[in-house]
This record gives structure tokens, sequence and C-alpha cells, in this order.
């Protein structure tokens, strides 16, 4: 629920490389668990992510944190290539077209196509592509 975030109140609060450490750890506690299905049924497994823009505003949109989420995520595609299948985000405000063309250079060009940006339909979107039996009510 990033629509929630303080994110120029979070900056301040904590170094950029906690940030990205505890990324990174919770990253790779994925990638074990990955790994382990992956094993066990001997097919490639991967992850979607659900990015939830509820409540977002341009007035909390912070450039230093902005910077911080790219670099992120360029950083995360370098040490797990390949391990998002999708990216949905819902509940996106107008504007934020203006962001995903700041974000998305930053990014591979598989991982651009995966990312979906969902209209007001996105539940019907999430249940067919997610499955309804692992969505939060």
């Amino acid at each position: 629920m990033i629509g929630h975030l303080d994110a120029a109140g979070l900056m301040p609060a904590t170094r950029n490389s906690d940030l990205y450490r505890m990324r990174i750890a919770e990253s790779e506690g994925v990638m074990q668990i990955i790994r382990n299905l992956e094993k066990q049924h001997g097919k490639p497994f991967g992850t979607s992510a659900i990015f939830d823009l509820d409540g977002l505003s341009m007035a909390q949109i912070d450039m230093s944190a902005l910077k911080c989420v790219t670099t992120m995520l360029t950083q995360l595609q370098e040490m797990f290539p390949d391990v998002i299948r999708k990216i949905f985000v819902i509940n996106t405000p107008t504007f934020i077209q203006v962001l995903w063309g700041m974000i998305s250079p930053c990014l591979a060009k598989q991982t651009q196509q995966k990312v979906k940006i969902l209209g007001s339909d996105w539940k019907l979107h999430l249940k067919e592509n997610i499955g309804e039996e692992v969505l939060f009510e």
C-alpha cells in the first residue's frame, strides 16, 4: 500500500544503505522459497507484485525517495534477474504515467513489459492472472 507511505518522513529516518540491505534480505528470502519450489516441481518459478497506489498524491512524491527506489530497483534487477513474472499497479492516480516515464528507463525492457497498470477493473484482472485464492480481501 504505497499510497499511504510517508516517503518524505521515512527518508531522513534511515540511511539508504539500510533500506537497500532490508530489500536485498527480503528478496533473498523470497529467492530461497522460489529455489525450493523449483527443486520440488522441476520447473521455473517466479513472483508477482501488486503495488496499491490508493491515496497517493503529488504532494507525497519525494525526489530523494524516488532516486532511492530507482537505484534499488536497478540493483535488485541485477541481483535477481527474471524473478518477477508480473507487476500489477492498482488504484493509480492520473499523474502516475509521468512517474512511470521517470522510473521505466531504469528497468530492462523485459521488466517494463511485465508491468501492468490496471484500471478500475483491477480485481477481475488480478483474479484472472494470479488467482482469487491468494488475494487479500
